[in-house]
């Protein structure tokens, strides 16, 4: 059994990296000086031994508020690094409009970089990614929808074979579950929803592309 869990992993951290391994990390900026660590778990639905299941992907990361409008984060992949696999994203995210409706989003940037080293074959690339983050923010809960642009810089795949396709989007629909210093977040992802569902795995995808992904966080805030 474990090596057929392995089987199916390791080829699957290679072909889904494109496609995001955690949620979205910050939708609303902290507060200045607010300092926040947290731990992610899930990834994309798979159909393994008759049952629908995430992809067990883990990380950790935490966050901080430059200002008001401006959060600075970072995360690390620890399920990668069990593969062997250096991967760590980085980036901020800054509010560009605060609504005065309770009907109509708050919308935040969010640019970000996504780096990969194989301690294998000691290759490394790098991933832009750009997040719109539209949310309502309630006294005990956040909800939000984001559209997320992951930009594919390589020509070329591991063994030589060309990238045709150098935009892979995704959306992603939560809610955040806020606590005086713990924050619990739940997210649905429809990743790479124009591409083909690979053959190495059965995703769980109702259109027949792409795959759905859950995930679940947990913040604790240190100020």
């Amino acid at each position: 059994m474990k090596k057929h869990i392995l089987h199916i992993l390791v080829p699957l951290l290679v072909i889904l990296v494109i496609s995001s391994c955690a949620p979205t990390r910050v939708i609303k900026p902290l507060p200045k000086g607010e300092k926040t660590v947290g731990a992610t778990f899930g990834g994309p639905l798979i159909n393994f031994a008759g049952a629908i299941i995430p992809i067990p992907y883990t990380s950790a990361w935490g966050a901080y508020g430059i200002d008001s409008s401006t959060t600075a984060w970072a995360g690390l992949h620890t399920t990668s690094l069990a593969f062997a696999d250096f991967q760590l994203d980085f980036g901020f995210t800054k509010n560009v409009y605060t609504s005065k409706s309770s009907y109509i989003p708050n919308i935040s940037l969010t640019p970000a970089l996504n780096f990969m080293h194989s301690f294998r074959d000691a290759e490394g690339r790098l991933y832009p990614e750009l997040d719109i983050n539209f949310y309502w923010d309630k006294p005990k809960h956040l909800y939000y929808l984001t559209f997320s642009n992951w930009f594919i810089l390589s020509s070329e795949k591991a063994h030589g074979e060309k990238i045709t396709q150098h935009w892979v989007p995704t959306i992603n629909t939560g809610i955040m579950f806020k606590r005086p210093k713990t924050t619990y977040q739940l997210e649905l992802r429809y990743l790479a929803p124009f591409n083909k569902n690979y053959s190495v795995v059965e995703y769980f995808s109702p259109m027949g592309t792409g795959a759905l992904g859950i995930y679940f966080g947990v913040n604790f805030k240190l100020k």
